[in-house]
């Protein structure tokens, strides 16, 4: 409602306090013949200067702006198409590229959120393509200099052009041949190399991490103690960094807003926003506790090391008749579960080596979008499996005697693991 009473009170004061110029009682008026008549009395080089800036009563309006806001999309059409449009004559040649974008440096987020249906006027007006074929092919001319955008003039990276059409950008928009050749321009030149090694990175941590926690998880061998340890800090190092990127991006306010609660506003940093980097921290600060807590180490226990870590219990067994025994079935440790949640999350993060195949980038996203559908239904089973696992452990009921083992043994049940007799 704030929007829209702004949007009407501006239009009516606008009204009130028309002025003399052609170009502004057009848009009050919302004549589009009006408009072009008034662009064409103009002399050519001005003509630029009128459609992207107008003084009504010693305020600069941008009359593009004020089209689109006022819902007068032919008008809007018309000024983009007029802008972008190469001319020549016997002096130069006219190109309203740079000064579209010299007043406009929001238009992207303008057009996305107000005008989506414009913005294919708009990427036609960044491309010129010769008439004539050459050995079947055609001479095209991308002009993307602004939508590539410049590392050193831009503050936040999050806030450029091409950023703004990911984030509040349709889908359908990046079928147009301006953003999928800039898009190939960013991968091929720094995009693909830089993915590929970050990804053989954290590959090799996954390859230290199977051998060390999967592969030999019941070695109390003095080499695998050292690479677990080595697994560890190296996950230290990580969440150090990825700590101080979190931080510095919260005090320089490159945040998302997540909402508020009881009046305070809760955001997180965009470094985190991304799914892939908060599973990481996450995975990072699970495997450091399981990597410092060896059990190896643990003194005065009677059973032997590689029961002891098989089992996951840090005071060992006394008894020899249970040594061996499968007892963290039934009343598994912490350790247990750190190290079953470590292990998801450490291998799930190899689905992100998929985006270097176009087709299974195209279903990994699918799956993304429809898992963000399913952790919401997720969220409410897993609530209601507390509920009857808290219920069930109140009642005594056989093999539900304390809630952990309750939880488990539901999960086990629901993904068809065991069955109670």
């Amino acid at each position: 409602w704030h929007t829209l009473w702004a949007r009407l009170s501006g239009s009516v004061a606008r009204s009130l306090h028309i002025g003399t110029n052609l170009i502004i009682v057009a848009l009050v008026e919302g004549d589009l013949e009006r408009l072009k008549d008034a662009v064409n009395c103009a002399p050519r080089k001005q003509r630029f200067d009128l459609l992207t800036k107008v003084d009504m009563n010693g305020e600069i309006l941008s009359p593009l702006y004020w089209a689109i806001r006022d819902g007068k999309i032919a008008i809007a059409q018309f000024i983009i198409n007029e802008l972008l449009t190469i001319r020549a004559d016997r002096l130069e040649y006219y190109y309203g590229r740079e000064l579209l974008w010299a007043e406009h440096p929001d238009i992207v987020d303008v057009l996305c959120r107000d005008c989506p249906n414009l913005i294919e006027d708009f990427f036609d007006g960044l491309i010129w393509h010769s008439h004539t074929v050459v050995d079947g092919t055609v001479r095209v001319n991308y002009y993307i200099q602004e939508l590539y955008g410049e590392p050193d003039e831009s503050k936040d990276v999050w806030q450029s052009p091409l950023a703004m059409l990911t984030l509040i950008g349709k889908p359908n928009m990046f079928l147009h041949p301006v953003p999928s050749e800039l898009l190939k321009i960013k991968w091929e030149r720094f995009g693909q190399k830089i993915f590929v090694m970050t990804q053989l990175y954290f590959t090799v941590i996954l390859i230290l991490f199977n051998v060390g926690f999967v592969i030999y998880q019941n070695s109390c061998d003095e080499v695998f103690i050292n690479l677990r340890l080595g697994v560890g800090s190296i996950a230290v190092i990580n969440t150090l960094v990825f700590s101080y990127l979190s931080i510095s991006q919260l005090r320089s306010g490159r945040v998302v807003m997540m909402g508020e609660l009881c009046g305070l506003r809760m955001c997180l940093p965009r470094f985190l926003t991304n799914p892939w980097n908060f599973t990481r921290l996450f995975s990072y600060i699970i495997l450091i506790l399981r990597a410092f807590s060896e059990q190896c180490w643990m003194e005065g226990d009677t059973a032997p090391a590689p029961v002891r870590r098989k089992t996951g219990c840090p005071g060992g067994y006394n008894d020899p008749e249970v040594v061996g025994l499968e007892t963290s079935d039934e009343n598994p440790s912490w350790m247990l579960v750190i190290s079953g949640i470590s292990t998801f999350l450490i291998w799930i993060q190899l689905i992100q080596v998929l985006v270097l195949s176009p087709n299974l980038a195209a279903f990994t996203y699918t799956i993304t979008r429809m898992f963000e559908d399913v952790s919401r239904n997720l969220m409410v089973i897993s609530l209601i499996v507390v509920s009857f696992a808290g219920t069930l452990t109140v009642l005594h009921q056989p093999y539900y005697d304390t809630l952990q083992r309750s939880i488990l043994n539901l999960l086990k049940i629901i993904l068809g693991l065991s069955f109670l007799e």
